[in-house]
């Protein structure tokens, strides 16, 4: 019972990759998944100034273009499958940082339980995106700074760029982790930042090439409600009102931890990284916001980290620790329940199954975006189908994105139209141009946490 006990830190870490493998393929594609796989088979220079996407992942797209061609319904796996390997390895990191910081048997235990089960966590290792990349290359460069392996940090650090545009955040804060643990290796640390720096060029000259767009992709405003809706959401994939307040009431309770003032080396470094990210893009996001659940979603490593110390620390009052330990444990237990893989996708692959079951000759589809064209098309994409022209802006109507048309079998006779619920971005005017394709009520509805529900309507062809 004891050697059981004992390794139960590693049977959490082992559990989480478990959960992760096993239900990898169980989503329908979504939007941002299929936009990476489009950008897969573009022209390689055209990555730099095909505005489809304008987050600056090409190291994901590098990674998966081989694979371009076999990308079909079926083998969704594929393009989740980095994001896998990252999250692996990022359990295995988490797993090497707490040997290195002299974690107690209770701070492992705590930290490999948030890292294992926390949702969002659980997300980004299974979606088609580069966060789970970034995230891995975080926690390597944390590992290289406490290795003093200046070479394996350069080269963690350089790559985070071209992972997502805000990676410029991360590596700052590796480099800060670096300095503290090295100050008086000044040569080290001004040459690692030099040759950071230039690793940088080409994605710095992407983001001028592309910086007319990303007022459209980081455009929305910086309030505390978005950043603290985004922080909840980074946490726990969900949108309950309930599981709201009380993960807030949590972290409310948490946040003093924070004021304790312990100078230990192990409980400074997991603070400083989650911390000066944070920080960083809290500051840029005054002039364009850049904090969402999904650049939020790295950082939960390293607070998992800083939180699994704290909670952990036999410092602490006793009645603290029990306390703040049974509300996270209750928290991670109800996000756990709440957690379904196949909600990201929204199940969007039955509905394509059931309009593909119910297709007659001269029957079309009708796309009013590229937002639902795209996912659609992945699984439809051998139908007849054709575009609306109406909404014109650019986070509906994608620059870069072509609109391939294939005309009906004869005579177009019903029109199958999917129309995002995309209420701030389709204006009054475009809204009453739709309303003749939307007659009664959509034979099918789509409702996703991270983005707008998509209705399906059946008409007659006009």
């Amino acid at each position: 019972m004891t050697i059981l006990k004992s390794r139960l830190p590693i049977l959490f870490l082992f559990s989480g990759a478990v959960l992760r493998i096993a239900t990898l393929g169980s989503s329908a594609i979504w939007y941002d998944e299929a936009v990476t796989l489009y950008r897969t088979t573009i022209p390689f220079m055209q990555l730099f100034t095909n505005r489809s996407e304008n987050s600056g992942d090409l190291l994901l797209e590098l990674i998966l273009r081989p694979f371009s061609l076999a990308f079909k319904p079926g083998s969704l796996w594929l393009l989740r499958l980095p994001a896998l390997l990252a999250g692996l390895i990022s359990l295995w990191l988490v797993w090497l940082l707490m040997q290195k910081l002299q974690f107690s048997f209770r701070q492992q235990l705590i930290t490999a339980a948030l890292v294992a089960f926390l949702p969002g966590l659980l997300w980004q290792g299974q979606d088609g995106r580069p966060y789970g990349l970034l995230a891995c290359l975080f926690l390597a460069a944390l590992w290289f700074a406490l290795e003093g392996r200046w070479l394996g940090l350069i080269a963690s650090c350089g790559l985070m760029v071209y992972c997502h545009s805000t990676g410029a955040v991360y590596a700052l804060g590796a480099l800060a982790i670096a300095f503290y643990l090295h100050p008086c290796k000044i040569r080290n640390f001004l040459i690692s930042g030099a040759l950071i720096g230039l690793a940088w060029l080409p994605a710095l000259l992407r983001i001028i090439i592309t910086n007319e767009n990303l007022a459209y992709a980081w455009g929305s405003a910086s309030t505390f409600e978005i950043w603290a809706i985004s922080a909840y959401v980074a946490f726990w994939m969900n949108m309950g009102m309930y599981q709201f307040f009380f993960a807030a009431t949590v972290l409310a309770f948490t946040l003093p931890l924070l004021f304790s003032g312990d100078p230990d080396r192990s409980r400074i470094i997991p603070l400083m990284a989650w911390s000066i990210p944070l920080v960083g893009m809290m500051l840029f996001s005054l002039l364009r916001n850049v904090i969402i659940y999904r650049t939020l979603i790295p950082l939960l490593f390293p607070f998992s980290l800083w939180l699994g110390w704290e909670l952990g620390d036999v410092m602490r009052p006793v009645w603290l620790r029990r306390v703040l330990t049974g509300l996270w444990a209750i928290a991670l237990v109800i996000g756990l329940a709440g957690w379904h893989s196949a909600d990201r996708g929204s199940h969007l692959d039955q509905i394509a199954a059931q309009i593909r079951a119910q297709w007659q000759p001269g029957d079309q589809l009708i796309y009013v975006s590229s937002t639902v064209g795209l996912p659609f098309e992945y699984y439809l994409g051998d139908l007849p189908h054709a575009w609306l022209d109406i909404a014109k802006d650019p986070l509906m109507d994608v620059p870069g994105v072509p609109r391939s048309v294939l005309g009906c079998q004869g005579p177009c006779k019903r029109w199958w139209v999917i129309i995002p619920e995309e209420k701030d971005l389709i204006t009054p005017p475009e809204w009453a141009a739709l309303k003749p394709y939307m007659p009664g009520q959509p034979v099918y509805s789509i409702h996703y946490m991270q983005a707008a529900t998509i209705d399906v309507w059946l008409e007659d062809a006009k």
